[in-house]
């Protein structure tokens, strides 16, 4: 019989949280395979629309947050081999509309506010990164603005 791929256990490396945008998603399956070296099983994603710029406007997205919040608190209470969280946010998003310098200041208050609701291990860690129509890069943590509070 032919199981599809189910794994038989998993120890996830990451959490990736991204947009639905189905314009992306083969980019961003892309990255986490040839890039990141993350095959299916190694990370637990995280689908939203408005990726990790919902974890940045708790105000704005209050369900959305609580939402995604509790899909981490899940992941790392049952996954304790997850050693970091990757936030995403992409180009031309439907859902948060703003300029990349917004989007990129959201991947940062996302973070801040990630950090600020969860007790932190000292070995997780939290990466940034932004997609392009032509690429995905990585953003510097450092340089945040002002965090909204959750």
């Amino acid at each position: 019989m032919e199981t599809h791929g189910v794994l038989a256990a998993a120890e996830p490396k990451a959490i990736a949280l991204y947009c639905l945008d189905p314009r992306f998603q083969k980019a961003f399956q892309f990255f986490f395979s040839k890039e990141l070296n993350l095959d299916y099983g190694d990370y637990i994603p995280i689908v939203i629309a408005g990726g990790a710029s919902i974890l940045a406007r708790p105000d704005d997205y209050r369900e959305d947050f609580e939402f995604a919040i509790s899909q981490i608190d899940f992941a790392l209470l049952h996954f304790p081999s997850v050693e970091e969280i990757m936030l995403f946010n992409h180009k031309d998003c439907g859902r948060v509309i703003c300029a990349e310098p917004q989007s990129i200041d959201d991947l940062r208050n996302a973070a801040a506010n990630i950090e600020s609701h969860f007790s932190w291990p000292s070995t997780l860690k939290i990466k940034l990164y932004y997609a392009s129509f032509d690429s995905i890069r990585a953003v510097p943590l450092t340089e945040r603005q002002t965090a909204a509070t959750p």
